[in-house]
Formats: structure tokens, sequence, C-alpha cells
């Protein structure tokens, strides 16, 4: 299923230039090599099946070698390869990286068109095209199968198309250079997806704007909006069953085989609220490297400070900060007074800038000192821009202890192996909050998760299926919303009742579901999903030497036909080129990940705020206030009483006053600076006619809220609320609030996946504890 059609490669004139040159397309005009990509995802019983297809084209008058290093999901299971030269296919196959880097060198030498795919990383790999004669397109197809990640009654495919650079990375790591500044790339990825497990309830993307080109009981033809690689694609659906459940998917053995493989996907039925927990320490850690500033250390600053927003009276809470070397606010965990969280949120105004030396933030929070009997939480809010995530890997299980760690990924194009395998490690759960997306259902969500225990300890006991090799061998902890995953070869028919146990909050569970092999969905990747998850399994197996690693990993990506560390896909042509040996190696630029800063740039800016002076003038509803301040990018720390609400703020900001003036006018509303976080505005004018609140981080001091101003409350956090149908005007949506947390919503719409979508945003909304009430809306 190789969608080669999608790129087919312009191949008019260019003008020659040197190859050696990384630009992409710039003002003069020079060409282009990596031409277009595309991606196209088939879905069905949960597993995607992802083409994924490059053209590059040659406009040099003389042959040409190309390199080019791109991102794929950090599960993929890469299994095939195409080479595409005029009406010529040429098809990959799998052999070892010695044998097939040996194919590869030799058809280089003896001037025959050759094609390699090598793995640097399980989200990293590379393309090596030899033999491309002056002005010929080339079109090089792989394509991998993934099972897609499902959350809290929620599937998401993401397609990551940055590298971005990466901190000290080992020799071996051949990372693309960076288009430089103000390059004009016109080579955009094109995404189409097919949905074909029923009619999907509510869709919705918080990178790319797409159009539905089909929908029906099947399920959905969808088509992302073409767009530039530097930022990641992502789209999410809930389906219209979401009472928990189990799925099974079946890829049953052939003539000649013994094995099948069994998918099993169940939504635990945890239904008691266990109210009895164990006293919690939040610590945060901030990555504050120089890939991390503006955007992204707004974004992460942001999200810290809506997490402390809504910690519980009894946490106790700590910030960790690094970059070239690591520091910390306190020297234990402190409570969530509201001196504290003031503190904290005073820190965070800080940026530092720097190396990214992520090893020594995560070894601080797992080992500094606190309360033995408190459940330590460790959230790492990073871009996850390093090299060394097998070290970092192996640091987090030598020292997690009885801790968590949590990831949340922080950008448009992050390092997903580091951030999920770092979640993995540590026994927690990763997020990504892109630029575009809500901060505030981001920390909802985080919080939601952390308010109940996860179930630990869960073993899966299989009956009476003959069922060997489960992967993943040992069932990490499950949190609120997330599933149990396993996959495992069997040779059993018809059905059986399997068990899950687990331990939650001190008491056991318990879970008889019924698994279906011959009436089970069907799907020919579960074996290929097996062999992946197998060979991750191996590739972190402590009780394994390096020797049998090796030869374990190779053996199963041979059998099963798949790229690992010690495989690769080659194709090479028979017959010589009509252009001959020899030319130039170009190597493919990456573009910088979105809302990020371009190397060559950070010279010009200081590597710390610290000592710079900024003075802003704030027209708040006709009443000017004055202060001077240390912060970066123009964030407002006058002091620490707030407005409940948030009016149209103007600034004027001058950040250095012996330099000349840099005046910035912007405009702070609502969907900048949200209710639930408030404002740092310093002296609430009372000519704004608005409630004063004291900190809510005190447990004294909660902000009571009356109906209409609760109800403009609501209203305003709907409008900037991405939801997958825009909300029509006249909406009545209905809210019951208990106890702060949001239990029930009826939304007046015929349109299911309409309600289903603004249901489940709305539900991971919190508010003051002290609130038990219902509010009417209606929209806008």
């Amino acid at each position: 299923m190789l969608f080669l059609a999608l790129l087919a490669a312009g191949s008019g004139a260019r003008a020659a230039s040197d190859p050696h040159d990384p630009a992409l397309v710039a003002a003069d005009g020079r060409p282009l090599v990596l031409t277009a990509a595309g991606i196209e995802a088939e879905v069905s019983a949960g597993v995607a099946v992802v083409d994924v297809t490059h053209a590059f084209h040659n406009p040099y008058d003389e042959p040409l070698d190309v390199v080019y290093t791109f991102p794929l999901a950090n599960d993929a299971a890469v299994r095939s390869l195409q080479l595409r030269c005029g009406d010529r296919i040429l098809l990959g196959r799998i052999d070892t990286k010695e044998a097939a880097r040996q194919a590869f060198d030799e058809a280089q030498q003896q001037g025959r068109k050759a094609a390699l795919l090598e793995q640097q990383r399980t989200n990293l790999f590379t393309h090596q095209l030899t033999g491309l004669c002056p002005g010929e397109d080339v079109t090089v197809a792989l394509q991998y199968v993934q099972q897609v990640p499902y959350d809290d009654g929620t599937y998401t495919l993401s397609f990551p198309t940055s590298v971005g650079e990466r901190y000290d990375p080992p020799p071996e790591l051949a990372l693309p250079p960076l288009a430089p500044p103000r390059t004009n790339s016109s080579d955009a990825v094109t995404v189409k997806l097919a949905l074909h497990d029923g009619a999907p309830r509510g869709m919705w993307s918080d990178s790319h704007s797409f159009q539905v080109l089909d929908e029906g009981a099947w399920g959905a033809r969808i088509t992302m909006e073409a767009g530039p690689r530097d930022r990641d694609f992502v789209f999410s659906w809930t389906m219209a069953d979401t009472q928990p459940r189990v799925v099974t998917v079946v890829d049953p053995p052939g003539p000649d085989q013994e094995w099948g493989t069994v998918a099993v996907t169940l939504e635990p039925q945890i239904v008691e609220d266990f109210s009895q927990q164990r006293q919690r320490e939040l610590v945060f850690v901030m990555d504050a490297s120089c890939s991390m500033r503006g955007h992204p250390w707004d974004l992460a600053t942001e999200a810290v400070s809506t997490a402390l927003d809504g910690m519980r009276a009894d946490d106790t809470f700590n910030l960790v900060r690094f970059s070239d070397a690591s520091s910390r606010l306190f020297d234990t965990p402190q409570p969530a007074t509201e001196a504290n969280v003031t503190s904290a949120k005073e820190w965070l105004a800080r940026f530092e800038g720097g190396g990214t030396v992520m090893e020594r933030g995560i070894l601080d929070a797992l080992t500094m000192p606190g309360d033995p009997e408190a459940l330590r939480l460790v959230l790492l809010l990073t871009d996850g821009y390093i090299g060394t995530e097998a070290e970092l890997f192996g640091l987090i299980r030598r020292h997690l202890g009885h801790s968590r760690l949590f990831a949340l990924g922080v950008g448009s194009s992050v390092n997903r192996m580091l951030l999920e395998g770092a979640a993995e490690m540590g026994r927690g759960a990763v997020t990504y909050q892109l630029p575009d997306a809500s901060v505030d259902e981001t920390v909802e969500a985080f919080h939601q998760r952390i308010a109940h225990p996860a179930m630990t300890d869960v073993t899966v006991d299989w009956g009476s299926l003959d069922v060997a090799d489960q992967v993943p061998a040992v069932v990490p902890d499950l949190w609120a919303g997330q599933p149990l995953r396993v996959v495992a070869r069997t040779r059993s028919r018809g059905s059986a009742q399997i068990t899950v146990q687990g331990t939650v909050a001190g008491q056991r569970f318990r879970q008889r579901p019924w698994v279906e092999l011959d009436d089970g969905a069907r799907h020919e990747g579960v074996s290929t999903l097996w062999a992946r998850k197998h060979i991750h399994g191996l590739t972190y197996d402590v009780d394994l030497d390096a020797h049998a690693r090796r030869a374990q990993i190779t053996a199963t990506a041979l059998e099963h036909q798949l790229v690992s560390d010690y495989t690769s896909l080659v194709a090479t042509e028979s017959a010589p080129s009509a252009c001959g040996r020899g030319g130039s190696t170009h190597h493919v630029p990456d573009l910088q990940p979105h809302a990020t800063e371009h190397p060559a740039t950070r010279a010009r800016t200081p590597s710390s705020t610290s000592g710079y002076k900024t003075r802003t003038v704030i027209d708040f509803e006709g009443v000017d206030v004055t202060g001077e301040l240390v912060a970066p990018q123009g964030r407002l720390m006058l002091d620490r009483r707030r407005t409940e609400f948030n009016p149209l703020i103007k600034l004027r900001t001058s950040f250095d006053p012996d330099a000349p003036p840099l005046e910035v006018t912007d405009e702070l509303t609502e969907s900048r600076a949200t209710p639930s976080r408030y404002n740092s505005l310093g002296p609430s004018p009372s000519a704004a006619g608005l409630p004063v609140a004291q900190d809510e981080g005190s447990p004294e001091a909660r902000l009571p809220i009356a109906a209409p101003e609760l109800r403009e409350h609501l209203r305003l956090r709907l409008e900037r609320l991405r939801t997958c149908r825009p909300l029509p005007s006249g909406l009545q949506i209905t809210v019951w609030l208990e106890r702060g947390r949001v239990f029930e919503v009826l939304v007046a719409s015929q349109d299911e996946a309409l309600v289903a979508c603004v249901t489940k945003k709305i539900r991971r909304w919190r508010f003051d504890d002290a609130l038990t009430v219902e509010v009417d809306v209606t929209y806008p």
C-alpha cells in the first residue's frame, strides 16, 4: 500500500549550484533537493499502516548522492522500502546492518543506483541514495506499522517531521544540518488519513487544519492542511462507544505457521473513588536550555504556574531547573502555601539558557530529601533535545525508587523517544503540549490523572489460552485514563476468559473479560507490532549481555522483516546508472522546529535575563500602572494580588534602559491568560470594577464565585475551546459542579460528535473546591 503518486516532483529546469550548500531554497533561488514529502495512513482495529514518501530531484550538472535524516513515530515498525526511478521500481530487502551497508557501498562504487535505510534511534532514520543523474527525479517510499496511542477514550496519531538539534549527541548520531534563518522552504508535507473502525464521534487536530473528505458508518477519510516540515502533524478522534471495554485484534497463523498473534486492549472498570491517598510531593523539573528559549519556555512556565494553582492544600512541592547545571527552589519540598507558590512563580520568571545536562536535573528531583512516607510525583517539562537517551533511561531506572516520573513534551517537534522512554522507565505517563493547544486542558488532564492512585503490580492470566512471549512481559502501572495493552503469540482458537489483577491504593482489583480469538477483529500488522514491542523489551532488558541482546534482536528483526539497530533495508539496481559513478554528496537540511530559535540567532540574545531591567506601561481599562521589574519576554511580575478576569491589556515594553528603546505593542486577552490562573498585574485598580481575590494557594482564602461570574467564566473558556466542530451560536450547555469537579455536562445539540467532543473537554476542567453548583451557559 504505497501511495507514490503523492509525490510526483516537478522536473523543470533548475539553476546549478553548489551541492554542498545545505540550503533548501533561499532568496537567491538555490534549488531544492528534497522536493516533497507525503504521509498516508490507514487505521483499522486500532492499528495504523503508514506510508511515508520522500521525493528527491538532482538540480545539478553532475551525479549526486543524497543523505537525509528524518524522524518517525517512536514505536514505528518499519518493514518495507521502495525506490522509484521513472518507470522502474526497486524493492528493498532486509539484511543485517553490515551486509546492507556492504551492498550499498558496492552499488555506489560500481555506479549503480541504490537506496539504504538505517535506524539511528527508534524514532530517527537515515535515507542514503546514490547515483541520481543530473535532472533526475526519484521517490523513496517506506511503510511502517504502529498501534494507535489510546488514552482516556481518545485515539491520537502523530507524524513527526522535524528532528531539531541535539545537545551532546554521541558520535554515531548523525544529525542533519539546520537550514539557516530566513530560508524559504517549499517542501510541504501532505497528510491523508483513512479511519475504518466505524464513524468517529469526534475529530480534532491541535497542530493543523483538516478537511473531512468522506464520512459514514464505515469511518472517515481526512486530509490535513499541507505545511512545512517544521512541526508534527497530530490528529485525534473519539469513537461512539465510550464505555470501558475489551478489544481483541488477531493475526492468525498462516498455513505453515504454528503461532499467531493476539493484541488485547482493556480499559479497567475502576469505579470506586479511593479517597484515602498517600501524601504527595510534586516536583516540577524544567528544561532551561537554549533550545527552550522563547515560546517553549513560555509554555512550560505557563503549565507549571497553572499546575501550582491546582495543587491540593496538603501537597508539598518543589521546582528544579537545569541547563548546564541544576538548581532548585527549595532544599526540600515545601507546603503549597500562598507565600511558597508566590516564590515559585517569581523563580519561574528567570530563564537561564545553556546546555542540556538533563541527567543532573532528573537526579536532583529523584534524590532530594523529602518525606519518606509521601509519594513523589516528578513532572519533567522539556523538548527532549539530547542525544543520550539510553544513559538517561538507565539513570531513571536506578534512582526511581518509589517515585513516579511523568513527562510533558513542550514544543512542535519534540523528541518523543526520550519523553516516552522517560515516562516508561519512571512508571508514569507522557503528555504533549503543542504550541497552539490549550495549556489549561493539558494541566487539567495531569491533575485528573494523579488525583487517583495508579493500579500497580498488574498481571494477566490468560486462562485456558495457549499463550507465550507476552509483551510487555511486566505490565507497567496504569494511571487514570490509561488502558492495559498487551500483545502475545498464541496457537489457541475460540474464546476464553482471562484475568487481569492489580493493586489500587492497597486494595486488590480484579477484572475477568472474555477474549474472542475467532470473532475478534483481524489485522495482518499485529505480528509486526509484537515483533517491534519484543525488540523494545530486549533493548532494555538489564539481564541480557550485549552479545545476547544483539543476537536476539537481529533474529527477531530478520524473521519479521523489520528495521532495527542491527538490521537495515537496502534496494539496489543491477545495471549501472546512465550517468555513471562519482559526484557530490548532499546532506538534506532540516527545518528549525516551529516556535523555536535557530542556533545562529542565539548569540545575539543574552543567555540569562537576570539583571535586565524591564519597564512596562500597562493600559488597564484606562488606568496606567507603571513598574520596573526583572523578567524575560515581557512577563508581568509586579506584585501578587490578582484580578479574577482579564480585560484587554495593552503593553509597551523596553528591555534595556541603556539601549535604544525596543517597544512592543501586545494585547493580552482571555485566551492568553486564563481566569483559572489569574493575572500577576500588581494592584488591581478599583476603576476596573472587578472583584479582587486573595491568592487561591492559601486554603483560608478560597475564591467565592457567584453564579453570574462563573457563567461568564465558562463562556470565556468555551470561546477558546478547540473542538472537533465549530460551536454554533446560541448553543446551550449546562454544567454541574460538585466540590469543584465537573460530574455532568449537558449539551443541547443533535450533533453527537460535537456533544462527545465538548463533553470530554469540559469534564477535564477543575474549579475551586468550594463550588457545588449548576450553571447554564449560552455560547457565544
